[in-house]
């Protein structure tokens, strides 16, 4: 998978866009519905005994890209405007899927079986398995 195929990447983007002031639209709705998904993916890994540093990368993932943007937004009401931007974000995500010849349906399978079979289809995960190699020598 690209990073472009990850709305993940597309939800950590717009954070970072809301908090340099560039995007009047809080991402937490998004953020939260991320969480929730994240905890099911690392749910199932931890079911299916994916390797144990595989869980703790995928950990370290869900802590950057949703946990510590959502502490950082605690403090931020959740409006129906936000909400609204999220649905039109995202469909422009699955249009952008869809101009790319991919499928949603097809990318949270590919995410869910890389999880629980510790491949590295996505982008940060492949970083993550390069690092290990370089380490191991």
């Amino acid at each position: 998978m690209r990073f472009d195929e990850i709305f993940s990447i597309w939800i950590l983007v717009w954070f970072i866009l809301y908090c340099i002031g560039f995007v009047p639209y809080s991402p937490k709705f998004v953020l939260i519905i991320g969480l929730i998904h994240n905890f099911i993916l690392l749910t199932i890994m931890i079911i299916n005994h994916a390797r144990f540093l595989t869980t703790i990368q995928f950990f370290f993932i869900i802590f950057i890209t949703k946990i510590l943007p959502l502490l950082l937004l605690r403090n931020v009401a959740l409006k129906v405007d936000d909400v609204i931007f999220s649905l039109i974000y995202f469909n422009v995500y699955l249009v952008w899927l869809c101009m790319n010849g991919k499928d949603f349906y097809d990318n949270i399978v590919i995410s869910i079986n890389s999880s629980v079979n510790d491949k590295t289809d996505t982008p940060i995960m492949g970083l993550f398995s390069k690092l290990e190699k370089y380490l191991k020598g």
